[in-house]
Formats: structure tokens, sequence, C-alpha cells
């Protein structure tokens, strides 16, 4: 069964809902607000199984950097309170929810891979708290998500100096299981 969200197109089959983040830039401030409404949406279903997060854009799992270069602390304090809302929506989900990534998951897209229960990286797929290139923290909880899959050293390492990390490399730290092969 295929319907629309107003934001994203949510497929169901046997159980599994696949959500798909079908733009560039799905994690500016109103695609995390429609990705929130459509996961509470989900979450009243009962007869889901399994959430599949996955990008139909190349730079779906990124945020829109532009609108935080002139933001004011008011407005910073709702940016990153909407992001805790989004990534404790996916961590509600009475399911396990899944993050399938092909490209780039920075930033906030990171953070949004590391509220999803499991996350799978295609080979093409990168990972990485970039937020201090921009002289900030993670602003979703990303700080003690990524530390708790990749551990709190390499966490450090990767916030402290925005690293961004391969999927080679992901698997290597914990960050995504290791690739299956056939």
């Amino acid at each position: 069964m295929q319907r629309h969200h107003p934001s994203f197109p949510i497929a169901v089959e046997d159980n599994v809902a696949i959500l798909k983040l079908n733009r560039a830039t799905c994690l500016d401030i109103a695609g995390k607000h429609a990705l929130k409404e459509a996961l509470d949406e989900l979450k009243a279903r009962e007869d889901l199984r399994t959430l599949i997060i996955a990008g139909d854009h190349p730079q779906a799992f990124l945020v829109n950097v532009a609108e935080l270069a002139d933001m004011s602390a008011d407005a910073a304090r709702d940016f990153s309170a909407s992001g805790h809302a989004l990534v404790a929506a996916l961590e509600a989900l009475p399911f396990p929810a899944v993050a399938a990534v092909e490209g780039p998951a920075l930033g906030g897209g990171c953070e949004l891979v590391l509220g999803c229960d499991l996350a799978f990286a295609g080979r093409g797929a990168s990972f990485g708290q970039i937020e201090a290139m921009g002289g900030v923290m993670p602003a979703f909880g990303g700080s003690w998500r990524l530390a708790r899959r990749v551990g709190y050293p390499r966490a450090l390492e990767m916030m402290f100096t925005g690293a961004v990390i391969d999927a080679e490399t992901a698997k290597a730290y914990g960050l995504v299981p290791p690739f299956l092969r056939r």
C-alpha cells in the first residue's frame, strides 16, 4: 500500500513502512517538523512492525546550513528542541526504526541515523558530526548517542574535529553493522 505524507512518500508492505527522504536537506526546519508528524502518524499504526528511513536523494540526510547562518539564539534553541523532539519520536516508536544510508549523513542527518535502532550503510555512505566546523556541538542529542555507538574517545574525536568517515570506517567503528556479503 502506497500513501503520501504531505512531505515524504511512505510505502507499507508486509507490515514494514518505508519512509523516503525525497529531497535535499530533508532535515531543514520544515522537514524536521514534517518528519516528526509522519513518525507520530506511523506510531499510531498497530499493523506496523518496522520502519525503514531511506534517502531517495543523494543529499537527503543533511541539514540546510544556510538556515542556520543568521539564526538568533532563541531560534537556535527552537531548532535544537525540534531536533530533540524528532529523534525522541524515533526512539518512542513501538517498533524498530532502521536507517538505510547511501550518501552523506552529516550533522543532524547523522543524529537522525543515531536515533534509529539500526543503520545500514551503502558503500557511498558517509557519516559525521560536523557541527564543530560551525563552532557548535551536536544539537539533537548526537553527542551521547554517538558515544553509545562508537565509544567515548572516538565520539569526542569525531565531534571535536568534525571528521567525516566513510562506510567502511563507520563499520569498523561500530556505527553501522558489517556489510552483508553473499
